[in-house]
């Protein structure tokens, strides 16, 4: 933890900065939720692919992709998944860590990653492994249109067979800017994969308290009513990424039954992460996609 002034038996100048402490928290919060409300979603995933393109080196590290899957995604997978030889789809792929883990252990692979340099660089780590798998530059919200409006260059991703499960890669859920592409992507994986499930995990919510929180929500309530400004929802912050979206427990619940799916599993630890599976006579939902 930094140090913060505040003791009385600190000299009175250097008990006085903390009041700098204060105004730059304070900054933070109202430039935080004036970007919120007025940067459009497509500068957001810009910025995104930006920020991950910047830390493609450290995904890209061979040390990094040798850890394979976390327990945490090998545990899910172990009791959630169907064995191998099922086929599994990875979206948000990054450089590969997630697809080579599942292909090692006997599973056929699709995958795809929206950042140029991950993407390249999964296709490289697929070559020298020898592993075989269609791989695509494309996000999540390409694969909704691709799905709303085919044929389109993703086609050989929704492949006709369908998919036996898919993991959403690292934290990535959150990265879906704005609620009806969350749900609307759900509906699009229910199309590509019939039976679930689906392995996600994201940015938790926790509510935020102190001062500098109190004038953030006071400044999200008043921006609500600024002209041109666009809805901020519960939950949608700034990270070093840019823009994510954390997740209430009861969000994700509330998610998989408007997408026709149940939480099988959901984890606070090491990692917040949740298994959906496919709620009995669920199709109707997804056709509505």
């Amino acid at each position: 933890m930094p140090f913060v002034p505040g003791s009385r038996s600190e000299p009175f100048w250097l008990r006085a900065t903390r009041l700098v402490d204060r105004l730059h928290s304070a900054y933070c919060a109202l430039r935080d939720e004036f970007a919120l409300a007025y940067v459009p979603p497509e500068a957001w995933r810009a910025v995104v692919l930006e920020r991950y393109s910047e830390r493609a080196p450290f995904y890209q590290d061979e040390a990094y992709q040798a850890t394979g899957l976390f327990p945490w995604e090998a545990e899910a997978v172990a009791r959630w998944f169907p064995g191998p030889p099922a086929t599994i789809l990875v979206g948000g792929a990054g450089a590969g860590r997630e697809t080579l883990a599942l292909a090692r252990l006997g599973y056929r692979v699709a995958a795809f990653e929206p950042t140029p340099l991950l993407c390249q660089a999964l296709r490289d780590h697929l070559t020298q492994a020898s592993i075989e798998a269609p791989i695509a530059l494309a996000s999540y919200e390409d694969l909704v249109h691709a799905l709303d409006a085919p044929p389109t260059s993703l086609q050989f991703l929704c492949r006709e067979k369908g998919y036996n499960a898919v993991v959403l890669g690292l934290g990535s859920f959150s990265y879906c800017v704005g609620a009806d592409t969350r749900e609307r992507l759900l509906l699009g994986l229910a199309r590509l994969c019939p039976q679930g499930p689906i392995l996600l995990s994201f940015e938790r919510h926790l509510p935020a308290t102190g001062r500098a929180a109190r004038l953030a929500r006071i400044v999200r309530a008043c921006l609500r009513f600024a002209p041109g400004s666009r809805p901020v929802a519960e939950g949608d912050q700034l990270g070093e990424t840019g823009f994510e979206h954390a997740f209430t427990d009861h969000e994700i619940e509330a998610l998989a039954r408007a997408t026709g799916y149940r939480v099988a599993q959901l984890r606070h630890s090491p990692a917040p992460h949740a298994v959906l599976v496919r709620e009995a006579g669920a199709a109707s939902r997804s056709e509505r996609f």
